[in-house]
């Protein structure tokens, strides 16, 4: 007999269609266009109902067994980033263009971990696989459905706390089932109260299933993690293993017995401020409370090892001996690995990001929730070990293999060489200690800053509990050693000393290696984001030469491994050498008219003397290394199409003349000048790459500098000339001025959030009409006159003055209405049971929640809202010229997301968060740099009225966002791919400056309506086929070469007006009905134009227009 089940809860329902468990209809559910019908029946036998949960990787249903009359739960493999689906079309999924690869592999692994998952269903703690199986081109997995209570839960029903007793005596089977699941080599990685299930008075463990992940080295990869329940092993790229399920349970524990989320692993390693158990009344033993607090150790080898390790203390009370001392940890004997049923795929990582800083002061520096995260190896949220723990070798973005396995340190060890080391607390001390020649050596203590260049030529110890942040740059001279114990976070450039990250310690930030042995990896987490040119090395069996002859000679020369340039060589023509060249001390290269160039092919060029003639670098990985004088001369081209990991990294002094183009990462240490004249300007362009100043960068009269990427600005950036910005501006305790004459024309973001200067002297000119420039005025300073909106915020009620602190919704609401409160801070994790207006600045401390009711919104009326923190609330509301900070995290109730309005000149501001947000609207002169981890959540975006909306995050995929733009402006900084339905209507006198890459794939479209403008600089539009862009209105695509031309491959059909600087390659459809402006000579050279297009109108273009 056919029976009917309700898709809610699988209960079989009556011939009146009504659920006799939960009172619903069938007919009141309807799914999302990509989600799977409820009703559909999987393989003859797998009924499908509503979506129980959704995240990155998949989604999960709940479901029926027809066959055993048994309620399932589904997961379907859906990595949103790779693959779509129109579920009315057809129930097979879609892979992207070019994620086919990363997406079988992922499938094979999602696979692979279900039939090993169905290997543990003799544990019944663990959740069982039933069955899984291959359809509709994806995977699924059928796994028993746990219909109970979850832990946090169960902590709220108990009034906030479980008594220890009862907690121990419930969560004990969980230790041997932990302890089965690592003895197969499995880890689960997410343990935490929502995670555990009481289900008939037994503990069952849930969600295999947190993951998302990519698996292929090219793309970024993260995982979900709970903040609190996450160790620090998790934010990094190497070290989990059992222990760092060890921690997630404890924390669980820890939130059971005091009913308070632990501080999360990185604001512990900062400043560890979790609170005793005992102190807050729990009742444990006082071994039982260093059992627990052990299983929190922030660092792995302060942890116990196994989970059997943890339960031994904790249920027999043994003695738990303190933590050990920081020291590195003894490799383990290596021991041979299991070898598993089926062939692992690769694990791969992105570089570790640097965490975001917050300074302010009185304010307490945070570091970001969002960093680049180790990769998860599959979606049941396991990570797979060899036996004996053993790592596997981490794969990095660049594609080179780095070992896991620790490198050793031939010097004395740490504790003779830091025996007599004097400590310091502050950059003043630091400073004192270094240039005293009786201190052998220096530690620092607690949470360092420095906010100056310091030169280290002597040991400094950064400790396990310590960390040190340098916001300006850090070299590293012969006798210098950096040891990092804790967390290092800097600009570091190693010329002759040594950087050692020891176990447990972490350097963030960028590292310049000019040595060999500059970094000794010691079981501490690295950045990856390194430049390496062992000089010694390199150099070692170099050839000499004097004279132009012999440098052409040594060119032509293939036996040459390397080049060192002695003598004074001017070259008469052209040259190019494919080895290193190094131009010595006292030597100099320079051409006869100063237009000849020298090319060097896949190679560095390492200056420490004078080079006056143009240079070339190109091929794979350039770089150029300025440690003496580069001068006047026709300019200097790096990098290029076919360059990775190219650089430019001045330590001397640069001075620029001519036409410059740099599409690579610059690093500059000492002073770079670029000018020009009346007869011939000067031209610096960066297109979209990342310039990190700690030095001087000038621009002087006649000279232009050209930015679509990123600059972060440490030092001083003085513009005579002009500044044209389309990318990224941010400005951390340095300084910018425009001096008379000089001329910014921004139209991207200026961002002067931290600690800075901008100084428009009389005479200049700053325009950013187009453009967002914001700055906190209690922190930083602008002086003088500016053409365009200013976005402004004091934050002197929060970092300057001591707050009202509340822990309850009657202490809040009280303190918003007491006039004599001027501001407020949450402490805790506070419910509210209606919606909230706040009128004066309230601020959601770091380890606290406010969460407000499903379905009401957060009102912030004219005032100030912080979320450092976290808040739980469907819609925040920003009206009256208001401000909204989210630096913490921003849920909403369910899936489906949360919206953000703002209106009456109201802003936002974010930093690489996590966000779930899908609805976007702005009107009446409003703003937002958004910069959400989460960004493809975005589904809708209304922008009217003036409204200006800076897209700075992750990249922005979807194949439903609808973004309607009316009088107002968007600022693409991140990489958006729209298909699907997507779309972006552009109306009235709308901007879309694009700086990102923007990619309409299948389905995707964009509409410049007449009057609007879409402007195109440092990123690559690319239309796939499929795609459409109508231009009714002016299209412009801004550059100075056609490293990353734009792509039509799939319909552009312009109406308007476009004016293009650069080629266009077109294999698609291209039709003209408007007016073609080139600055391209020959005009004929305006498009490539492939075998297979069709083109129509492209006769008559027309010269670039005067003015």
């Amino acid at each position: 007999m056919n029976r009917e089940y309700c898709p809610y809860c699988m209960t079989p329902v009556g011939e009146d269609g009504v659920c006799p468990n939960c009172g619903l209809t069938s007919g009141t559910y309807t799914p999302l266009p990509h989600h799977i019908p409820p009703g559909t029946v999987l393989m003859g036998r797998y009924l499908v109902g509503r979506v129980l949960g959704e995240g990155g990787f998949g989604i999960t249903y709940i479901g029926c067994d027809l066959r055993l009359e048994l309620k399932v739960a589904i997961k379907e493999y859906f990595p949103t980033n790779w693959v779509a689906r129109h579920s009315e079309v057809s129930l097979s999924v879609n892979n992207y263009s070019g994620a086919e690869s990363s997406y079988a592999k992922g499938k094979s692994r999602f696979l692979y971990e279900a039939r090993t998952m169905a290997k543990m269903d003799k544990q019944p703690e663990i959740v069982s696989v039933r069955d899984f199986f291959e359809l509709n081109n994806t995977a699924y997995i059928v796994m028993e459905y746990v219909d109970g209570t979850t832990f946090k839960e169960l902590v709220a029903q108990r009034g906030g706390r479980i008594p220890a007793g009862e907690l121990l005596h419930l969560i004990e089977p969980l230790f041997s089932a932990l302890s089965a699941v690592h003895a197969a080599g499995l880890i689960h990685r997410d343990i935490s109260p929502d995670n555990l299930m009481l289900e008939r008075g037994s503990v069952r463990l849930l969600d295999f299933g947190c993951a998302r992940e990519s698996t292929q080295g090219d793309e970024t990869m993260t995982i979900t993690l709970k903040h609190g329940y996450a160790p620090i092993e998790q934010y990094q790229h190497k070290g989990q293993g059992p222990w760092t399920d060890v921690y997630g349970l404890s924390a669980t524990i820890y939130y059971c017995l005091t009913g308070k989320t632990p501080p999360q692993a990185l604001d512990r390693l900062m400043d560890d401020e979790i609170i005793m158990p005992r102190r807050l009344g729990v009742d444990l033993t006082e071994k039982q409370e260093k059992a627990l607090l052990r299983g929190m150790g922030i660092k792995q080898h302060q942890r116990f090892r196994t989970v059997e390790e943890l339960h031994t203390a904790l249920y027999e009370g043994v003695d738990v001996p303190a933590p050990e001392p920081e020291l590195p940890e003894e490799p383990e004997p290596e021991k041979e690995p299991v070898t598993p049923a089926e062939p692992e795929p690769e694990v791969r990582t992105g570089p570790i990001e640097s965490p975001a800083r917050r300074v302010g002061a009185g304010r307490r520096a945070v570091l970001g929730a969002v960093l680049g995260l180790v990769a998860v190896a599959g979606i049941l949220g396991l990570i797979f070990l060899p036996r004996g723990g053993e790592e596997e070798p981490i794969t990095t973005d660049a594609g080179a293999a780095v070992s896991a396995a620790p490198v050793g340190w031939n010097g004395p060890g740490r504790d003779e060489l830091f025996a007599n080391a004097q400590v310091a607390a502050d950059e003043e001390t630091l400073a004192a200690l270094l240039a005293d020649e009786g201190v052998e050596a220096v530690s620092l203590s607690g949470d360092f800053q420095a906010n100056r260049s310091f030169t280290i030529n002597k040991p400094l110890l950064v400790p396990g509990d310590a960390s040190a942040v340098f916001t300006c740059s850090v070299e590293l001279t012969e006798g210098g050693v950096l040891w990092a114990g804790g967390l290092v976070d800097g600009s570091v450039v190693v010329n002759g000393g040594t950087v050692v990250a020891d176990a447990g310690g972490q350097v963030y930030g960028s590292l310049v290696l000019l040595s060999s042995g500059g970094l000794v990896r010691q079981g501490g987490a690295v950045s990856e984001d390194i430049y390496e040119l062992p000089l010694d090395e390199l150099f070692a069996g170099a050839v000499s030469v004097a004279s132009e002859d012999e440098l052409r000679a040594a060119c032509k020369n293939g036996g040459v491994s390397a080049i060192r340039i002695e003598g004074d060589v001017v070259i008469s023509e052209n040259l190019t050498a494919g080895v290193p060249v190094l131009v010595a001390e006292g030597a100099r290269l320079a051409s006869v008219s100063g237009t000849q160039v020298f090319f060097i092919d896949g190679a560095p060029l390492v200056n420490d003397g004078t080079v006056e003639c143009s240079l070339q670098l190109g091929g794979e990985s350039p770089l150029l290394l300025n440690r003496g004088e580069l001068r006047q001369a026709d300019g200097i081209w790096l990098g290029g199409h076919e360059s990775s990991n190219c650089a430019f990294i001045n330590l001397g002094s640069a001075e620029l003349g001519g036409y410059n183009a740099m599409w690579c990462r610059l690093f500059n240490y000492g002073s770079l000048t670029a000018s020009g004249s009346e007869e011939e300007p000067g031209t610096l362009g960066l297109g979209s790459g990342t310039v990190s100043n700690f030095g001087s960068v000038s621009v002087g009269e006649n000279c232009v500098l050209m930015s679509g990427g990123f600059i972060d600005n440490h030092g001083e950036l003085t513009i005579g000339g002009v500044l044209e910005n389309y990318g990224s501006v941010n400005s951390t305790f340095g300084s910018i001025e425009l001096l008379s004459g000089g001329m910014v024309e921004n139209r991207g973001l200026i961002d002067m959030y931290d600690v800075s200067t901008l100084t428009v002297n009389e005479g200049a000119q700053l325009n950013t009409v187009e453009g967002v420039l914001l700055y906190r005025s209690n922190c930083s300073q602008i002086v003088g006159e500016i053409d365009g909106r200013v976005w402004e915020v004091s934050f002197e009620l929060i970092d300057d003055v001591p707050m009202h602190s509340v822990t309850t919704e009657a202490e809040l609401l009280g303190a918003l209405a007491d006039e004599s409160i001027r501001s407020v801070v949450i402490n805790g994790d506070l419910t509210l049971t209606q919606p909230l207006t706040v009128t004066k600045p309230v601020y959601v401390y770091y380890d606290s929640s406010l969460t407000i009711p499903e379905g009401e919104a957060l009102t912030v009326d004219g005032s100030i809202f912080v979320v450092n923190g976290r808040v739980v609330c469907d819609g925040i509301d920003v009206v009256n010229g208001g401000m909204l900070e989210v630096i913490g995290e921003w849920t909403a109730h369910n899936s489906g997301g949360a919206a953000l309005n703002l209106t009456g000149g109201s802003w936002a501001y974010s930093r690489m968060c996590g966000m779930s947000v899908s609805e976007l609207t702005f009107s009446e002169n409003s703003m937002a740099v958004y910069a959400s981890g989460e960004m493809s959540m975005l589904r809708s975006i209304d922008l009217s009225g003036g409204s200006f909306l800076v897209l700075n995050g992750e990249a922005l995929i979807s194949d439903n966002l609808e973004a309607a733009v009316s009088d107002s402006t968007v600022i693409q900084l991140s990489d958006a791919e729209l298909g699907g339905s997507a779309s972006i209507v552009l109306s009235r006198t709308s901007l879309y400056s694009q700086c990102g890459w923007l990619t309409l794939l299948d389905g995707g479209a964009m509409n410049v309506q007449s009057g609007a403008r879409l402007a195109s600089f440092g990123g690559r539009l690319v239309l796939e086929p499929g795609s459409e862009l109508l231009n009714g209105g002016s299209f412009s695509v801004y550059g100075f070469s056609d490293t990353y031309r734009d792509a039509v491959n799939g319909s552009l059909e312009n109406r308007g007006s476009m004016f293009l600087t650069q080629p266009i390659d077109v294999s698609g459809t291209f039709t003209n009905k408007g007016r073609i402006y080139s600055a391209i000579v020959p005009a004929a050279g305006t498009f490539s134009i492939s075998s297979g297009a069709v083109v129509e109108g492209i006769d008559n273009i027309e010269p670039w227009p005067e003015g």
